[in-house]
């Protein structure tokens, strides 16, 4: 079977019948996507999806493109370049039996917001190669990825972006994250990056720079098996709010946050709340605002805690007395 619809780009994708064993190619180039890929597929259930390639003739800006594949479970991208496009269009139409992709998106100025969102079936993604300078918005990036259990990541080139909001959040069954490739040097937005995450158990994020960051709120909230975070590289010279910042990571022990300030001018409630388990927190300083509680930002946290900051360590009691003098 052979589709064409007339487009200022190509999306040419091959897909194999479950049953009958049998290739359908459809070929799409669309120029309102109105009439999108998948309209022209009734029987979704039936069909593997085996090559999705985007070419740009006049130029798109693709977005969300793989945004609700429910039934996907594997989606390698191997390259990442090409000419420059835009585009005002958003995304197209889902293909809920997808089980497997392959993917070269042949373009730059790639808009990454909520390209694989709500993905909810996908297991794997394999991104290599991904060496474009010029994406900025990784916003929602793999957002309701639920049974997501492994991203590997090789040459991902992240310098110029400055949005990476929300990004993993509710990644449900992922067990652990290696973002040591990631340069972070420009990124602004960190809010609720890992929220939700309730199985990462450990993350390696060693090599973040946040001297530009300006919003942490709820950054790790929901983390509930991460046991130990290293943020020793983690400075807060522009952060304004790092509000349920590890709300409910029940299960943190070890916090080590040595170079991070907290300040009067930050938002800050909640940050330690319901961490029953913490033992442990370095931190360089920690002053709240007039307006703010010490029990808005530890309640239900560990009574046991023990607080390292400038050379001294305090119990959570001491502490707090020793701020509110």
């Amino acid at each position: 079977m052979l589709l064409n619809i007339k487009s200022n780009f190509i999306l040419k994708a091959v897909f194999q019948n479950l049953n009958k064993k049998k290739k359908m190619k459809i070929i799409h180039h669309s120029k309102t996507l109105q009439n999108r890929i998948g309209y022209s597929i009734k029987d979704y259930e039936d069909y593997n999806l085996i090559k999705f390639e985007i070419i740009p003739i006049e130029g798109i800006h693709q977005k969300e493109i793989f945004i609700n594949y429910k039934k996907c479970s594997d989606i390698s991208f191997v390259k990442f370049n090409g000419d420059e496009i835009k585009t005002k269009k958003n995304y197209i139409t889902p293909f809920d039996g997808v089980q497997k992709i392959f993917v070269s998106i042949k373009s730059v100025n790639f808009n990454c917001e909520k390209l694989f969102s709500d993905c909810s079936a996908i297991k794997q993604i394999n991104i290599i190669k991904f060496e474009r300078d010029d994406i900025q918005n990784m916003n929602h990036m793999f957002s309701g990825c639920k049974k997501l259990k492994v991203i590997n990541f090789n040459r991902f080139n992240t310098n110029k972006v400055l949005n990476m909001g929300y990004m993993f959040k509710g990644c449900e069954y992922l067990e652990s994250l290696d973002l040591s490739e990631f340069n972070t040097t420009n990124v602004i937005n960190m809010e609720c990056m890992f929220y939700d995450c309730i199985n990462l158990k450990s993350i390696n994020i060693s090599t973040f720079n946040t001297g530009k960051v300006t919003n942490m709120e709820s950054m790790f909230s929901y983390c509930k098996n991460i046991s130990k975070l290293f943020l020793g590289n983690f400075i807060s010279n522009k952060v304004t709010s790092v509000s349920n910042m590890f709300y409910d990571c029940k299960k943190l022990v070890d916090l080590d946050m040595r170079n991070f300030s907290i300040t009067p001018e930050m938002k800050s409630k909640g940050i330690f709340n319901l961490c029953f388990s913490l033992a442990s927190l370095k931190i360089k300083n920690l002053k709240i605002a007039t307006d703010t509680s010490f029990n808005e930002i530890f309640y239900l946290c560990n009574d046991d805690l023990h607080i390292f900051s400038r050379g001294k360590k305090y119990s959570k009691e001491d502490f707090i007395k020793n701020q509110e003098k």
